[in-house]
C-alpha cells in the first residue's frame, strides 16, 4: 500500500486525476481535493464542484469548513449521553437539568468496509490531516442525517485481502 504522506499530487489543469486521487491545492498547501470521479480533467477544484471533494460550505453559518463525504457501511453505531446536573434533597427528589447549552453531542461508530486501496488513502488522509483538532462537516446516516460538526478520535485499519481494506472511526459532535 502506498503511503498517506506521499500521494499527494499538486493539481494542474492538464492532469487527469482518477476517484479518490488527492490533490494539493496550488494557493493553499493545507487544501487538500479528492476526486468524485474517474477521468477528471481540467476542473478545477472548489466548494460545490460536483467533480472534487473535500470543502463545503456550512449552511448555518455559510463559512467554509473541510467536508467528509464518503459513504460509511451499514454497520455503523451511534450513542448520545446527555450531560446533566443532578440535585439531590433530603426527601429522596432529584432534580436535573441540562449541563450547558451544547450537552446533547452525538459519538458515531462507523465502519467502511470493502474499500480499495485509492479511497482508503483517500480516507484515512483526510482524517489524518484534521489530527482530532480541526472539525469537519459530515452528514451522519439516519435517523440523525443532519450536516454538523465532528472531529475523528480515533482511525483504524485492516488489509483483508489485496486492495481490500476496513476501516473503522469514531467521529465525536463538537458544538458549531
Amino acid at each position: 500500500m502506498a503511503s498517506i504522506y506521499d500521494t499527494i499530487a499538486r493539481w494542474y489543469t492538464e492532469n487527469t486525476y482518477v476517484k479518490n486521487h488527492i490533490v494539493e491545492w496550488p494557493e493553499n498547501s493545507n487544501n487538500y481535493w479528492y476526486s468524485l470521479e474517474d477521468s477528471n480533467k481540467s476542473n478545477e477544484p472548489s466548494v460545490g464542484s460536483p467533480v472534487w471533494g473535500g470543502f463545503g460550505t456550512m449552511d448555518t453559518l455559510g463559512i467554509t469548513k473541510p467536508q467528509f463525504f464518503w459513504p460509511c457501511s451499514y454497520n455503523q453505531s451511534t450513542s448520545i449521553a446527555p450531560r446533566t446536573l443532578n440535585i439531590r434533597y433530603g426527601d429522596g427528589y432529584t432534580q436535573r437539568i441540562p449541563d450547558g447549552i451544547n450537552n446533547n453531542l452525538l459519538n458515531l461508530e462507523l465502519s467502511f468496509d470493502g474499500r480499495g486501496e485509492q479511497e482508503t488513502l483517500a480516507i484515512i488522509h483526510f482524517l489524518n490531516v484534521r489530527r482530532a483538532s480541526e472539525a469537519f462537516l459530515y452528514t451522519p446516516p439516519a435517523p440523525f442525517a443532519t450536516e454538523r460538526l465532528f472531529v475523528c478520535k480515533k482511525i483504524s485499519s485492516t488489509v483483508i485481502f489485496r486492495d481490500n481494506f476496513n476501516i473503522k472511526v469514531s467521529f465525536e459532535e463538537v458544538p458549531d
